[in-house]
């Protein structure tokens, strides 16, 4: 099923799709700076807390559950992925 192009729509539907483009609106780039700076000091903000964590639980002579370990394991790789792509995308530009 193919669909008729913009001109041969209706009035209705021509209205329906422009009110809808306007509610919906672009979507936000991949390559956001803000959306990067935001995602990376969030994964490094979790990555430090583990490691402050488990410094601090430690000193107090407890031991750090398994479970926030592989939480601080993830953010840090995470980070270290996105650095990583970030970096390659933005020099091929």
């Amino acid at each position: 099923m193919t669909l008729p192009p913009p001109n041969d729509l209706p009035p209705v539907q021509t209205e329906a799709s422009q009110l809808v483009g306007a509610l919906v609106g672009d979507p936000a780039p991949a390559t956001d700076t803000w959306t990067v700076r935001i995602v990376v000091m969030s994964l490094a903000l979790i990555a430090f807390a583990v490691i402050i964590g488990q410094i601090y639980l430690t000193a107090v002579g407890r031991t750090l559950p398994d479970t926030i370990i592989v939480i601080g394991s993830g953010s840090a790789g995470a980070l270290g992925g996105l650095l990583a792509s970030t970096r390659s995308t933005s020099a091929k530009k």
